[in-house]
């Protein structure tokens, strides 16, 4: 009988060339002596793996990954990396014009995303606080309002009370305090009304300004 062992110990899994099933078939699938262990081993080559392509691209993630390393430096260390695979090592690499160009002005492309990215975050930042300004005269003006509309209404109250005090002689001096309390009081909302308006006048110049 022939001894194989030299050539199953050679077997190597990494290299495209030498596949698994190739090599079992070789070996058992025309041997009558090897039929029901082919038959088993066929149906276990023939097995689904599931998940495991994406379980691999996760350990591949972690072996490439760093701290603090973004999404977009994942993806281009899974690219150089499955590209290296796919040409057959490093040393296989083709040393292109291009590529030497790329490789040069790498270092003023990474400033240059790194100052679009600086621009995205002040703008970002700038929206945000824009926002808040925007939401605080909202705010404001909804205050303002309901200002108005009491000093509106105890204006009115007052107005009201002077007319009382004119058709009831005895209780007029009464009425008319009373009368007299709801105008300080209005006084008092379009004073507030005003300083309020003040306030958002203020407010709507620092929202043109950002």
């Amino acid at each position: 009988m022939t001894d194989h062992r030299a050539e199953f110990r050679d077997f190597d899994h990494t290299k495209e060339s030498d596949r698994l099933d190739v090599l079992l078939h070789s070996h058992l699938a025309n041997k009558k002596q090897f039929q029901a262990l082919w038959t088993v081993i066929r149906l276990l080559l023939l097995l689904s793996h599931g998940q495991a392509t994406v379980e691999r691209g996760f350990s591949v993630n972690k072996e490439t990954s760093a701290d603090n390393i973004s999404e977009l430096g994942l993806v281009a260390r899974r690219q150089i990396l499955n590209h290296i695979r796919q040409v057959g090592g490093v040393l296989k690499v083709d040393m292109s014009k291009e590529l030497l160009m790329s490789a040069s002005s790498a270092r003023s492309r990474y400033q240059q995303f790194l100052d679009e990215e600086k621009k995205e975050n002040e703008a970002v930042r700038a929206g945000a606080k824009r926002k808040r300004v925007e939401d605080s005269v909202s705010d404001l003006k909804l205050k303002r309002v309901r200002l108005e509309e009491e000093g509106t209404h105890l204006q009115n109250r007052a107005d009201q009370r002077a007319e009382d005090a004119e058709n009831d002689a005895i209780n007029s001096l009464s009425i008319i305090a009373e009368s007299n309390a709801l105008r300080r009081r209005a006084k008092e909302k379009r004073a507030s009304v005003f300083l309020m308006q003040k306030n958002i006048d203020d407010e709507m110049k620092r929202v043109d300004s950002l």
